[in-house]
């Protein structure tokens, strides 16, 4: 249902800077987390210490995502998807 109702909310330049951006973050970071986990490896003379620790990672998005308020659903995008089935 959003790729049917976002494309007509932003021009077409807007989306495409929009996801060159997000796409180009996520290869910075990535990299970057690549880099740290070698260095980590060769800090601890083991591949297992630096792995667990990627983990934080997760538990702290984990700990973002549970405490953060859910909004209430949007009336307008409940009728359009009454209406379309």
């Amino acid at each position: 249902m959003y790729t049917l109702w976002l494309p007509e909310q932003y021009p077409t330049e807007c989306r495409a800077s929009a996801f060159a951006f997000a796409t180009s973050i996520g290869r910075f970071v990535g990299a970057g987390i690549t880099f740290l986990v070698g260095a980590g490896v060769s800090y601890y003379h083991t591949i297992g210490t630096p792995v667990a620790l990627t983990s934080l990672a997760f538990l702290v998005a984990c700990s973002y995502c549970h405490s953060e308020k859910r909004p209430k659903a949007n009336y307008f995008l409940l009728r359009t998807y009454q209406w379309s089935t």
